[in-house]
């Protein structure tokens, strides 16, 4: 105190302010000291650590609000701090925390900043990443998936994901992170994927598999990422993703065939058409009836989506017809017109047929889409599944006459009869007397020359565009490990010194023992995976056999997992939050990808991290082993 106290007329109200200072504490402190014969020193000491220990507390709320705001999604301040998602729920802990209610309401620093912030959740998302890259080493073997999609800023963004196989076989892909990228040539995305992975500790000696889509940047036979990859490193074995591939064969299908490419951006159009205004989806919705599914609208570059576009077309058109034929007549406008036009072609048999047709073979094309971007899945499973397909598409030629039938059948009373589109002559090959389909019913003909070159399309793009390297490569191992060896000089050389193939031998005819033992078939490669899978032990037992598994289910099957993590780019840098770093956008989106990751932190040690970090943190905060 530097002056004595003269204002009696507010000597309550000071007094009660003088209780709450820290001089008037501390000489509290010293008198009771004196009184009891407590070391002074000792006193304030010990209370200087029970401050730091409240101080701590206080900080491990901040850092987990910070947490459940990144797992979350949210956005963590906004243009304003004082309402921001972070402040209000500090403030919402605070109720039920004196402690924390304290320390948001002090004068001091709060360690509440942008800069605070931002440097927790890089402590959150290194933690997590430091676990990823240490079970990626200790799987040692590791496939590599990217992708690349600009942002709501305009900034390309490079995707990094890894695939691994546990020792349990069991397939785990792994967000790594984004990367901004100023050019998306080869040789720039070489250098990123090559820079990653040095950041990373991982050599690429130890990759083993590659997926991408088949833009020529990354899957350029040879100047894309993946041909300079393997330039490096020989065994890392090359996938088309699947799904794109499936995608594409939908889609060449569908150009290639004048009738089937003109129903497909009809369907777009229509329900571009009734779902664009808000007006004309509440008037199409009042010719629903309950069960009727919602009309998707679709988008020709995303997978499977085409098939619940159409269908939802079939599912809803006696509405859409109802719909068409009240706007045509009521609406005097563009509108209007448009209906007409829908009306007419919605009353077409040779559109309601071709849409049948397309939704038919679609549906099996959409189930194998969905199954293959599954993460469990392997290369050969998918192998198998796409020449499944290929083969029951192929036999659905036989089913025609059951197809046609029911079409027929079911088709709205709005709909015309069948039709040819236009008056035909006989060819002149056929005879005046022949006995011919084309004389028994032309129009039932032309649809199934139609039905038919769907599936020859489709069968023929299945061909070309799945008669890969990686599936040679996989149908031999599959062989081999089967039991022909004649593929072994191939495999030994293609994998060096991951095997030792003389007792990879010698442990295959031993594994094989073991299965006939237990009745267990050998079909495919899935079904040594099973067995391993139902008897753990075999691993110590058969070591080169399990290896051999793992490093053929290391190969991506697709880049499913690098654009599931688009979905969540658009999740978190959305137009209102455009302007965030791209460090900060990384730490984001390692935390709300890694949920489990992020939710098993070790917050004691992020906190400690955190205060080591300078010595003014080092005398406001106490670290866990000294608390």
């Amino acid at each position: 105190m530097s002056k004595g106290f003269v204002n009696f007329k507010k000597a309550l109200e000071r007094f009660e302010k003088h209780d709450n200072s820290g001089c008037h504490r501390e000489a509290v402190y010293k008198m009771a000291a004196v009184q009891t014969n407590i070391n002074v020193i000792a006193q304030i000491s010990d209370e200087k650590k029970r401050q730091m220990a409240v101080n701590r507390s206080c900080l491990l709320k901040i850092i987990t609000t910070l947490r459940y705001l990144a797992v979350q999604g949210l956005a963590v301040r906004g243009s304003n701090d004082n309402t921001s998602n972070f402040t209000n729920l500090l403030k919402l802990r605070a109720e039920d925390s004196s402690e924390m209610r304290t320390w948001i309401n002090r004068d001091g620093y709060r360690w509440c900043s942008h800069d605070v912030q931002n440097e927790i959740l890089d402590l959150m998302s290194l933690a997590i990443q430091r676990n990823l890259v240490t079970r990626v080493k200790k799987a040692k073997y590791f496939g590599v998936m990217c992708d690349e999609t600009p942002d709501a800023s305009r900034k390309e963004q490079f995707v990094f994901c890894i695939r691994i196989v546990s020792d349990s076989l069991e397939p785990e892909e792994m967000f790594i992170g984004f990367y901004q990228v100023e050019s998306t040539t080869s040789a720039s995305l070489f250098r990123t994927v090559m820079d990653v992975l040095m950041r990373l500790d991982i050599t690429v000696n130890d990759c083993r598999g590659q997926g991408y889509d088949g833009c020529p940047n990354v899957s350029g036979l040879y100047n894309g990422v993946q041909a300079k990859i393997s330039e490096l490193e020989e065994r890392a074995l090359f996938v088309h993703c699947l799904a794109h591939s499936l995608n594409l064969v939908a889609q060449d299908t569908i150009k290639s065939i004048p009738c089937c490419r003109d129903a497909l951006s009809i369907v777009k159009e229509m329900i571009t058409f009734v779902r664009d205004s808000p007006k004309r989806l509440s008037v199409f919705q009042s010719f629903q009836t309950d069960e009727s599914t919602q009309l998707r609208p679709l988008c020709p570059t995303r997978w499977s989506v085409r098939f619940t576009s159409m269908n939802s077309i079939l599912n809803n058109y006696r509405a859409l017809v109802e719909f068409m034929e009240t706007l045509s007549t009521k609406d005097r406008t563009d509108s209007g017109a448009k209906a007409a036009g829908f009306l007419r072609v919605l009353n077409s048999f040779n559109f309601y047929c071709v849409l049948n047709f397309l939704v038919k073979f679609f549906a099996h094309i959409d189930s194998v889409n969905t199954a293959l971007q599954s993460i469990k899945i392997n290369v050969e499973q998918g192998h198998r599944m796409v020449s499944t397909l290929k083969d029951t598409i192929s036999h659905m030629k036989e089913d025609f006459e059951s197809v046609w039938e029911q079409i027929c059948l079911k088709k709205p009373e709005e709909v015309s009869p069948p039709e040819l589109p236009r008056r035909r002559k006989k060819p002149k090959n056929l005879k005046a007397d022949a006995d011919s389909e084309y004389d028994k019913d032309p129009t039932k003909t032309h649809f199934r020359l139609i039905y038919e070159s769907i599936i020859d399309e489709i069968v023929e793009c299945i061909q070309w565009r799945f008669d890969t390297k990686a599936f040679k490569f996989m149908l031999k191992a599959e062989q081999f490990l089967l039991g022909q060896n004649d593929k072994k000089e191939e495999i030994a050389s293609f994998y060096r010194d991951d095997i030792n193939m003389e007792s990879l031998l010698q442990q295959r005819e031993m594994l094989f023992d073991i299965m006939n033992g237990k009745n267990k078939q050998r079909e495919c490669l899935q079904s040594f995976i099973d067995m391993f899978k139902e008897e753990p032990s075999l691993k110590e037992v058969l070591p080169e056999v399990h290896k051999f598994l793992r490093l053929l289910m290391t190969i991506p099957v697709t880049s499913a997992t690098a654009e599931r993590s688009f979905s969540g780019l658009k999740r978190l840098k959305t137009f209102l939050r455009s302007t965030m770093t791209q460090q900060r956008l990384n730490s984001l989106a390692i935390i709300n990808f890694h949920k489990a990751e992020a939710e098993g932190l070790n917050i004691d040690q992020i906190a400690d991290e955190f205060i080591t970090k300078s010595d003014i943190r080092k005398r406001t905060f106490s670290l866990c082993n000294l608390r």
